[in-house]
């Protein structure tokens, strides 16, 4: 993020010198990369984490500036448009678009913009093209917020949808991309216009001749963005910060400046009123406030007069025993991190250093099998963690019957949790948010579906770092698989398998349903992209039935001292068919099968459509004798006979 010293000083009195600036923007968690000269002025590229979208515009780090000095901000945006009827907005998922507003300015001038504009643009890393869409960039780097202007001409209805497959768009910089479902766009009533939060269309684009234009300013959810963006292999400023969720609260004051500035720079004369589908969002969120806390957190022993004051400087609102956090501070969702806001305003040099003492607690009522699994867990490279048990109505939609609370803490957080899933992917987004490059945690906890359950859930994400002696990979389906099969492997379990899953939090074809002796005690899978930014993959277990066989003593079997016999099979399996399914049936029709292994899978030339062939090595063995060769050829009949009750032959 490029800014210049000169336009925050617009925003913000501050006597601090260039160089002295830098430190500040340290000390406020705003690493500095560079400062820059061009004439009198100066520009530093500063380094914003994932977790403080809010600082991607001028007027988010004057807003810092502001609560470091104390002194207010000298400007306010507080030109608003009326809202009312105007251009035809549709939203036909308000979950991938939860705000859209939208305003037509009239009689515009396309031309050269000013010198201040262009100087301020250039020097800010971005090309000056025309003071239309210079005015855009301007409101993006000023507010944080992407503005996207149509020409007027080519949009007769606005409407936010998904792409529908094979569709496609010319977008602005004059690549044709064919579109799919998992694509956000803006059309008009004919086709896309614009891939929402990413890149416009050319058709669309505003040209020399346009005299009326179309305003956009929006909130796109994050996880809908993200993936466009990566499949489409586009990397925008409006995508960078509407992945990173950008402040909904600011949507209708940046589309009401957009507006003032087309009527300045480019001589604007009729604006219809701003339609807006929902005014009525979300403000904030409440923070409960525990000074007590936040002293014994920091060690300090500031007064409660000292905390609210440190917080109202951040733009915070103090409610008694609570905080109301408003929209442009997404990242703050839990009283601990209250005490990091008013440590990092304070500044950490000024907490005096002390030796704490800690009283060693011991719990005496854990439960001893769960303890000592969780060694098992450690041992795997996993980490665990503690979340919430309260989640938002509705994000697991296998469960019907949710249990509400009666006075929620958080808006968002209405309903007792049916899943460890939500909590967990809060502190996995939390971790990768702050520069870790993987996280791989476990969690032990009730879920109340109404009935309460002890449930042990995994949370893998991110990227493997390169090592000696692996490289650098993306986590995926078979981390977490091999994670739930090593958990049943060391439990004692027999007999289980895994199915193809229908669980709604879980992309649908990356789930399985995990069953023992034909009972189902939890599942896997890749979570929903919807409702994550990340590719996430999760497994939860029902942990008694996990565990009931964890500490029972083996029986000691020595080593069979009679050879086995080993026969290959290829068969013909109708799609249908699972493959636990076949091993299965050979198991139990084969009698003293040792074990059963996949030697291939093979479609195409000589296959029945519809039909795979998979080649199985079995290995027989006797416990007390050798096999005779006839004995294994009469367990091979009755497998095959078996078999052709469900349509599987030999492959001759």
């Amino acid at each position: 993020m490029r800014v210049i010293y000169s336009w925050l000083r617009e925003w913000v009195d501050f006597d601090f010198s260039p160089e002295r600036l830098a430190q500040v923007f340290e000390s406020l968690g705003m690493g500095v990369e560079a400062i820059e000269k061009d004439g009198d002025e100066v520009i530093y590229d500063l380094e914003i984490t994932p977790n403080r979208p809010d600082l991607l515009g001028v007027i988010g780090i004057a807003r810092e500036i502001s609560a470091y000095t104390g002194n207010p901000l000298k400007r306010t945006i507080d030109f608003e448009l009326q809202t009312g009827e105007g251009i035809e907005v549709e939203i036909e998922n308000p979950d991938d678009c939860p705000r859209y507003t939208a305003s037509v300015v009239s009689g515009v001038s396309v031309r050269p913009s000013p010198d201040w504009l262009s100087r301020r643009l250039e020097l800010s890393g971005i090309r000056s093209l025309n003071n239309i869409i210079d005015v855009s960039n301007y409101v993006l780097l000023e507010m944080g917020q992407p503005i996207h202007i149509f020409d007027r001409e080519s949009v007769d209805r606005i409407v936010v949808r998904r792409a529908r497959d094979g569709e496609k768009i010319l977008t602005l910089d004059s690549v044709e991309r064919e579109l799919d479902h998992d694509i956000l766009v803006i059309a008009s009533s004919r086709e896309p216009i614009a891939i929402a939060g990413v890149m416009g269309g050319e058709l669309s684009g505003v040209r020399d001749t346009t005299k009326d234009v179309v305003v956009e300013s929006a909130f796109f959810n994050p996880g809908v963005i993200r993936k466009g963006r990566k499949k489409l292999n586009i990397n925008t400023e409006s995508s960078y910060r509407f992945e990173r969720k950008a402040d909904i609260g600011i949507v209708h004051i940046a589309q009401s400046y957009t507006v003032k500035l087309l009527k300045e720079v480019c001589g604007g004369k009729d604006v219809s009123p701003m339609v807006d589908t929902n005014p009525d969002y979300r403000k904030g969120v409440y923070v409960s406030l525990d000074v007590d806390r936040i002293n014994r957190l920091l060690g300090t022993d500031y007064s409660k007069q000292d905390i609210e004051e440190t917080l109202e400087r951040l733009g915070f609102e103090i409610q008694t025993d609570k905080v109301f956090v408003p929209t442009f501070r997404r990242d703050i969702e839990l009283p601990e991190e209250l005490s990091e806001e008013v440590a990092r305003l304070k500044g950490y040099n000024t907490i005096r250093r002390r030796v704490r003492t800690v009283v060693n607690e011991v719990a005496v009522d854990e439960n001893l099998t769960l303890r000592k699994f969780r060694y098992v867990l450690e041992g795997m490279g996993l980490n665990e963690v503690k979340s919430l048990s309260f989640m938002p109505s509705g994000f697991d939609p296998s469960v019907k019957e949710e249990l509400a609370l009666a006075n929620p803490m958080w808006p968002d957080r209405t309903v007792m949790r049916t899943t460890l899933a939500y909590g967990m992917l809060k502190i996995a987004e939390h971790n990768l948010h702050r520069g870790r490059p993987y996280v791989r945690i476990f969690e032990v906890g009730r879920v109340f579906r109404p009935e309460e359950k002890t449930m042990l859930g995994v949370l893998v994400a991110g990227v493997f770092p390169r090592r000696w002696f692996a490289h650098e990979r993306e986590m995926d389906f078979y981390d977490i698989k091999g994670i739930a099969e090593g958990m049943l492997v060391e439990s004692g379990l027999e007999g289980y398998r895994f199915v193809e899953g229908e669980r709604q939090i879980y992309e649908k074809g990356f789930s399985l349903d995990i069953l023992v002796d034909g009972e189902r005690i939890g599942d896997l899978g890749l979570l929903k992209q919807d409702i994550i930014e990340m590719d996430a993959f999760f497994t939860e277990v029902e942990s008694e039935k996990l565990l009931k066989n964890f500490l029972k003593k083996s029986e000691f079997k020595g080593v069979n001292r009679f050879p086995f016999v080993k026969r290959d099979l290829s068969l013909i399996i109708p799609q249908g068919v699972e493959n636990s399914t076949v091993i299965g049936i050979i198991r139990e029709v084969g009698g003293f099968v040792e074990k059963v292994d996949v030697l291939d899978v093979y479609t195409g030339k000589g296959i029945p459509e519809g039909c795979r062939s998979i080649t199985y090595r079995i290995h027989f063995r006797y416990p007390e004798r050798t096999l005779r060769a006839e004995e294994v050829e009469e367990k091979i009949e009755r497998i095959l006979d078996k078999l052709k009750e469900i349509d599987v032959v030999l492959r001759q």
